[in-house]
């Protein structure tokens, strides 16, 4: 399992510059660094900045290698799947799948890179199959598109917001309420917490406490 956070420009016309960089890894590594990480690793691309600081609790997370750049895509994840052994033999069993992924899905393979490949090859339909606890996203380069999932029942997600035509995500919820500056409460949020006489404390799942900082749902 992992923590991930960066930022996805989403103006064709602009691109990634060293000052940006240097400005969000910093804002970002404020908050990060206290936390228990085994390794950082960053991917920069002219449109993105990811990173990742990964944890070696398993013995396959010290094969991880995220975030990874592809051709057509860039991709950040954190995750832990409890059906390894059965996405293993879905993809092996798998006729259509080439011999590189084949040679690639081994049983020592990451939990990360698993995930990207099952969603590469299989779809969004897919993800009624993984069990576990995980959070991905995708930057696809073509598209200038970015998708941002979790697990069914949210144990792992990211917040994020955009500013200025740029997303930024992360895992905790600090360095975005720097990004964005002026942080505000959500009062339709705190009125729906403090209001309702159920167990469903809030009514929008997407929405968090802080006005302009979302969270997959």
């Amino acid at each position: 399992m992992s923590a991930i956070f960066g930022a996805v420009v989403l103006d064709k016309n602009r691109k990634i510059d060293s000052p940006f960089v240097e400005n969000i890894k910093e804002i970002y590594m404020e908050t990060f660094s206290k936390c228990a990480i085994d390794c950082f690793c960053d991917v920069v691309t002219e449109k993105t900045y990811m990173s990742c600081g990964i944890q070696y609790f398993t013995k396959e997370a010290e094969y991880e290698k995220l975030p990874a750049g592809f051709l057509n895509y860039v991709y950040n994840a954190d995750v832990i799947l409890d059906n390894r052994e059965e996405l293993i033999r879905k993809i092996s069993a798998d006729k259509n799948v080439s011999d590189k992924i084949l040679s690639d899905c081994d049983d020592n393979i990451a939990d990360g890179k698993l995930l990207d490949l099952i969603y590469q090859n299989y779809g969004e339909h897919v993800l009624d199959e993984i069990a576990g606890a995980y959070c991905a996203v995708w930057y696809d380069i073509k598209k200038n598109e970015v998708i941002i999932l979790s697990d069914a029942v949210g144990y792992r997600f990211v917040y994020y917001t955009i500013k200025d035509n740029i997303l930024y995500y992360s895992s905790l919820m600090k360095p975005l309420e720097k990004i964005i500056g002026s942080v505000k409460l959500n009062e339709r949020y705190l009125a729906d917490f403090i209001g309702q006489d159920n167990y469903n404390m809030f009514t929008e799942c997407e929405e968090t406490p802080i006005k302009d900082i979302y969270r997959t749902a």
